[in-house]
């Protein structure tokens, strides 16, 4: 069994204060046309602070809502990571009506969903899911990215996510600019 809580961003670098840069700069002004970029160091750095049930599954899997700029960051930050050790990372595109089995379910902004559906559907099998903007798109979201003075913040739903079954790291929980219970 593979046990997904020690994937980490870690093996993109080499080194831990490397990572920890890479995530505080993350956490820096928005340049132009790097928002997307910013928000697949969140997702990927998200992976090392979130428990997820024990799984034989040896593909970590990201399902994103419809088209969104995230997929091709994700892609490519993932291509790089290729040659690590550590369970091969998938990134694929779900519609509304044929949500899969999944570690993580991406919402992006405009994307409405039937809030009851997708809670049900990722109740108890631990699926993370993450929304982005100045609301949330599903209130089933724990995790919520959000662009404030041209940044990128994130909130979190704790109940949301002990619904679906993951468990969040108090260090993300800290790094958070608001936590919800």
């Amino acid at each position: 069994m593979t046990n997904f809580k020690h994937i980490s961003l870690l093996s993109y670098c080499r080194r831990p204060t490397m990572c920890l840069m890479i995530f505080l700069l993350s956490y820096n002004s928005i340049g132009e046309g790097n928002e997307y970029n910013l928000k697949a160091m969140f997702v990927l750095n998200f992976i090392k602070y979130v428990e997820w049930p024990q799984s034989s599954n040896s593909i970590f899997t990201i399902a994103i809502v419809g088209e969104s700029p995230l997929k091709e960051n994700l892609l490519s930050m993932v291509s790089l990571k290729s040659n690590s050790v550590g369970p091969k990372i998938e990134i694929i595109t779900v519609e509304r009506n044929e949500l899969k089995q999944c570690h993580i379910l991406f919402i992006p902004a405009g994307k409405k969903m039937e809030e009851k559906d997708v809670v049900k559907f990722c109740q108890g099998k631990g699926i993370l899911i993450i929304t982005e903007g100045s609301k949330l798109t599903c209130n089933g979201a724990a995790i919520n990215l959000l662009k404030l003075d041209n940044k990128i913040r994130f909130e979190i739903y704790q109940t949301q996510a002990k619904i679906a079954g993951v468990k969040i790291a108090s260090k993300l929980l800290e790094l958070a600019t608001t936590v919800y219970p």
